[in-house]
């Protein structure tokens, strides 16, 4: 048995084709949906949506927030 930590030349040639059949997917998805990357800047102004709890409550928070930061 392999431990976790080690490397071996069929599981980083697994790891590669792995990569490269996920990215491929992501191309032909990004294409039949239209994809397109985010505008979203750092320093820009954006309304938040709430979870909706019921039909009477409020679908965006009325405080708008700023990005600071940018993850994924």
């Amino acid at each position: 048995m392999n431990n976790e930590n080690e490397s071996t030349p069929a599981c980083d040639a697994a790891r590669e084709m792995d990569k490269k059949k996920k990215g491929k997917m992501k191309e032909y998805y990004d294409k039949k949906h239209s994809a397109k990357p985010s505008q979203l800047k750092i320093g820009d102004t954006v309304t938040v949506q709430n979870p909706r709890t019921n039909k009477l409550s409020s679908t965006y928070d009325p405080q708008p927030y700023t990005i600071s930061d940018i993850k994924g």
